[in-house]
């Protein structure tokens, strides 16, 4: 697929991947974005980057529960819904501790 966006948009999906398994203690999509991030590491030398992931994950998670709405009580969702990303987004959680290669987050 060929689209117009920057770079780091690709990273998105991913991210949001990485978050969810460390939210349950598996770290296929962190290794990955590991082995992404040493094997091209300009993809992650957008400047405010994180914020920048935070900002796409809002967008696609907002996008998704228009699409489709929640089918109960945000309690009862599991944990890598749109409605719980979107509130961990907006609490400032995201991303879990482990998701992302170390270095990227800023501290804080």
């Amino acid at each position: 697929m060929v689209r117009f966006r920057p770079p780091d948009l690709e990273l998105q999906r991913l991210s949001d991947c990485a978050d969810a398994d460390s939210l349950i203690g598996i770290d296929v999509h962190p290794t990955i974005v590991g082995w992404l991030h040493a094997s091209h590491p300009e993809l992650f030398e957008a400047r405010d980057l994180i914020d920048r992931l935070r900002l796409y994950s809002v967008a696609y998670a907002l996008r998704h529960l228009i699409v489709a709405p929640p089918d109960g009580p945000e309690d009862s969702l599991e944990g890598d819904h749109s409605l719980v990303r979107l509130r961990r987004l907006l609490d400032g959680r995201w991303p879990a501790s482990g998701a992302l290669p170390s270095g990227l987050i800023p501290p804080g």
